[in-house]
């Protein structure tokens, strides 16, 4: 968007940013809230950077967190509860599906997830 001049770079950061702070699936969003929240993101990035501190370029991208140990502090974090019944969800899904659709849903996942999901699948497979 350019009125919040996101980088390529960035995109990974904005799409953390808004999964977090907009609800439902992101083909339910309304332009206007992506495009309000993509400014909200972008005004917490400059508090974040000192005024001391060179402008931003497009060869230095705005770091974030994507580990799971060190978690986006600006997404939202579940609840326990929530936590919980998606753990149980997802393992009522996985008990019945076969072994190759189980592999095609990995294989899927590694294809189009964020880097954060991949270091994650990395860690346990």
């Amino acid at each position: 968007m350019e009125i919040a001049n996101v980088q390529d770079a960035e995109i990974g950061a904005v799409m953390e940013y808004l999964r977090g702070h907009l609800p439902g699936e992101i083909g339910l969003w309304k332009e206007s809230e992506v495009k309000e929240k993509v400014k909200d993101w972008r005004m917490l990035q400059q508090q974040k950077t000192p005024q001391q501190t060179p402008a931003f370029t497009p060869s230095t991208p705005i770091p974030y967190p994507q580990s799971p140990v060190d978690p986006n502090p600006y997404v939202r974090q579940p609840s326990q509860e929530d936590v919980v019944e998606k753990r149980n969800k997802l393992k009522e899904s996985l008990r019945f599906m076969p072994s190759q659709e189980a592999k095609d849903l990995l294989e899927e996942i590694i294809d189009k997830e964020s880097v954060s999901i991949l270091d994650i699948l990395l860690k346990y497979v």
